[in-house]
């Protein structure tokens, strides 16, 4: 049970306006609005197969009991269902305002993130494919989401924005939204102002309710993983994979065929770096200019980079670095954002220190290809068999959850277990929820009996006492009882 983190982040991608996201360590930013935003959240969810989402449309006022269980207990919660349930949850890093205000709305345009924790790469790429995205990849950890008492207000601020995106009427929170994707039902249960419901044993009981559907599930979510890796060693498995080679050929290449406008900036950026320490060594410091003004329309990226690293070895030299220092770190600058830019390089490629860097990234590279190549020969026979094991387990396992009922019947029964529940009113799904089938169920100790004198109109869910005047008769209302007088 990941919990799908979302909010809104003002942080400007450039102004470039392109729809796709983009990545940055583990958190996604994509220029979105919020709606947008849940719509991909909810695909990737389902893409990445599981059987339903919750969204628990609480706020820590009417529903506090349930804040604390979901922000201090979700490791719970997380065992019980597993990759049977995913849960939708805010960001406390964008609701904890810091000096900012309250941040209470969105609007397209604004840059929105999802944090993936504990959703995994299936979910990644289904959101990514939402979104028309390119191929990414994501660092992601199953954890709770921040401190439980900033987790809270965040859930606290998000109930309404979700319960829009939903359609659902705000007089319906506090409630627990349950969809299931193979249903295309969405079961809204309605909860009473500060109730002692458990959200723990509602997905307890809907996971003993889907015992199968819950194995199925982590069982295809293992070989999804499985099948992953397999892909994976077989292509380095594979006599044509070269990675190093792929370095080589980049180095050949034209540096001008590179130059984004981000990195021309910091080529002229490092050009007034140099103009300014001319009187240092004119000679010198004129040479480098040319070479970097010639190579800079002309040269390969190896070229280039060679350039680079002769400035940078004269700068750093223990004789010379009191009169280089700014020098040598504008050229580590660029250095850098020619790494990212060109190689698309996340982390170091070359080894500094080193004479010549680019012939030892070339041999650490095709060292490190002959070291991956034996590793993924010698674990490829054992994830084949690992893989035909857990086929043969959800082959077994898929006629007995095809047996079960849907998620959102098996939340209704779990829900009816724990609460006396009305009868469910059925409509059709709006906004987030269009296509669904929405089921809204309540608590019938939470229902307002309305009266006009002394009548009392619609069903009697609990007791009530009602007098038809000071020294007259007195009637208890009980359900599934006579009237009594006296």
């Amino acid at each position: 049970m990941p919990l799908l983190r979302f909010g809104c982040r003002c942080r400007s991608l450039g102004g470039s306006g392109s729809p796709c996201p983009v990545m940055m360590g583990d958190v996604l930013f994509a220029p979105t609005s919020t709606a947008e935003l849940l719509t991909h959240v909810v695909n990737g969810a389902e893409e990445a197969g599981y059987s339903g989402l919750m969204v628990a449309l609480l706020r820590n006022a009417d529903a506090g009991r349930q804040l604390a269980e979901l922000s201090n207990e979700w490791t719970s919660l997380n065992d019980v269902t597993g990759r049977l349930i995913a849960v939708l949850s805010p960001d406390p890093e964008v609701w904890a305002v810091r000096g900012q205000g309250n941040v209470a709305s969105y609007a397209a345009g604004q840059d929105l993130r999802i944090a993936l924790g504990g959703a995994g790469p299936r979910f990644e790429r289904g959101f990514a494919d939402s979104v028309h995205a390119a191929q990414r990849r994501a660092r992601a950890q199953a954890r709770r989401p921040g401190p439980p008492d900033e987790h809270r207000d965040a859930w606290t601020e998000a109930a309404g924005r979700c319960a829009s995106y939903f359609g659902v009427d705000e007089a319906l929170i506090p409630a627990v939204l349950v969809l299931s994707f193979r249903e295309r039902t969405a079961l809204l249960i309605r909860l009473p102002s500060r109730s002692a419901f458990s959200l723990y044993d509602l997905c307890k009981r809907i996971a003993a309710e889907l015992g199968w559907s819950k194995s199925a599930a982590e069982l295809v979510s293992t070989l999804r993983a499985l099948r992953g890796r397999q892909a994976r060693l077989q292509r380095i498995a594979d006599p044509s994979w070269k990675p190093y080679e792929s370095l080589h050929s980049r180095l050949t290449e034209r540096l001008e065929a590179h130059l984004t406008a981000e990195l021309r900036a910091q080529y002229d950026s490092l050009d007034r770096h140099l103009q300014s320490v001319t009187e240092v060594a004119p000679a010198l410091v004129g040479k480098w200019r040319e070479n970097l003004a010639g190579l800079r329309s002309h040269g390969t990226v190896e070229e280039v980079y060679r350039q680079l690293f002769a400035i940078r070895e004269h700068t750093v030299a223990p004789r010379e670095r009191h009169r280089w220092r700014r020098l040598a770190a504008a050229v580590g600058k660029v250095i850098a954002v020619s790494d990212r830019v060109v190689f698309r390089a996340s982390e170091r490629i070359w080894d500094l220190d080193d004479p010549d860097p680019i012939a030892a990234a070339v041999e650490q590279r095709a060292i490190r290809h002959d070291r991956e190549v034996d590793e993924a020969r010698r674990t490829l026979p054992l994830v084949d068999r690992e893989l035909s094991a857990v086929a043969a387990r959800l082959a077994e396992a898929e006629p007995k959850r095809d047996s079960e009922r849907g998620l959102a019947e098996a939340a209704e029964a779990a829900a009816r277990h724990l609460l006396e529940l009305t009868d469910p009113d059925v409509v059709d799904g709006s906004g987030g929820l269009r296509g669904y089938t929405l089921r809204v169920v309540q608590a019938r100790s939470g229902d307002p009996v309305a009266t006009s004198g002394n009548t009392v109109h619609g069903d009697v869910f609990g007791t009530v006492l009602q007098a038809g005047r000071i020294d007259g008769d007195v009637h208890i209302h009980q359900p599934g009882c006579a009237h009594e007088s006296g």
